[in-house]
């Protein structure tokens, strides 16, 4: 899933073994930055991060929303679902108890993963355009598909350029722990 400039986020998938070759799904926007007929959408479209639980894919759409102090942007992750990785609806925004990102914050670039021995935390790294890459740690709430925050942190301190940390990533390393990237 990625990022298409002023279309919206797409999705692309891959049969051969060695991901030379793929296809776009639908060839066009999965999630259009705009409604076909001009409506406003309760949701804002970029940087996408994706995942699957169950039958489901989830996928994190990372913009600001306007509704920290004096109506500044705050970071927000809006959620969607798909069944099929073609119609996506979407359910809400999904980071609840953020204490640690500042108003101005963004959320570019979310990765969403499961960590611990047993996976029973979860970590949101993200890059913020005014503040670099930051992580979240918590909860991931599966009944309300909502990620409970705990603790958060940054990569580095002071602005985000002209250097820091931006779009923190990992990996997973087959053995229920995390590599960053």
């Amino acid at each position: 899933m990625y990022h298409g400039t002023e279309a919206g986020n797409m999705v692309a998938t891959s049969s051969d073994p060695l991901m030379l070759n793929w296809s776009k799904i639908a060839g066009k926007a999965v999630v259009p930055m705009k409604a076909a007929d001009g409506a406003e959408l309760p949701y804002k479209v970029f940087d996408p991060c994706i995942w699957k639980k169950g039958d489901f894919y989830y996928s994190l759409s990372a913009v600001t929303k306007p509704e920290g102090p004096a109506q500044q942007p705050v970071r927000a992750n809006f959620l969607l679902r798909s069944a099929d990785l073609e119609h996506w609806a979407y359910l809400h925004p999904f980071v609840e108890d953020d204490q640690y990102t500042l108003a101005g914050d963004d959320g570019a670039c979310p990765y969403f993963w499961p960590i611990g021995e047993r996976g029973e935390q979860h970590i949101l790294l993200f890059f913020s355009h005014m503040s670099g890459g930051q992580y979240l740690l918590g909860d991931y709430d599966t009944e309300r598909d909502k990620f409970v925050v705990t603790y958060g942190g940054k990569f580095n301190f002071g602005p985000s350029t002209p250097s820091g940390v931006h779009a923190p990533s990992a990996a997973p390393d087959g053995k229920g722990s995390r590599h960053d990237l």
